[in-house]
């Protein structure tokens, strides 16, 4: 059986020890998705990867999307019922994500870009 280890039960000055080494920690521990239009995948490329330090990998996928919130733009998204969206994961840590999302809304006012965010229990990299 294993013991909790919480506040309570640590040995006296371990708990700032253990704040102060994940004040420290930079590892990636969120996942940052935004769901844009396709046509500002470039430039949003380049506005969150102009921020230095804050971003540690990149992923695109092209999708579809569709939903009160999803405006059909081109004749083709309207005829088919769906939009062209580029999603963007990146990942960063959290304390990122409000000046990263700020960047995004700023330079892309009324484009419709969501954006939400999933903890990262994880990160590797096989070498």
């Amino acid at each position: 059986m294993t013991a909790k280890v919480t506040a309570e039960t640590m040995a006296p000055g371990t708990q700032e020890a253990a704040m102060e080494t994940n004040a420290h920690d930079t590892r990636p521990d969120c996942l940052l998705t935004l769901a844009l239009p396709a046509a500002l995948e470039l430039e949003a490329l380049d506005l969150l990867l102009a921020e230095p330090g804050r971003v540690d990998d990149v992923s695109i996928a092209h999708v579809e999307a569709l939903g009160e919130h999803v405006p059909l733009v081109t004749a083709m998204e309207k005829v088919r019922g769906r939009a062209r969206r580029s999603m963007l994961m990146l990942v960063t840590r959290t304390e990122h994500v409000a000046a990263l999302t700020a960047a995004v809304t700023s330079a892309f006012p009324g484009s419709h870009t969501v954006w939400w965010t999933t903890a990262l229990t994880a990160y590797g990299e096989a070498k």
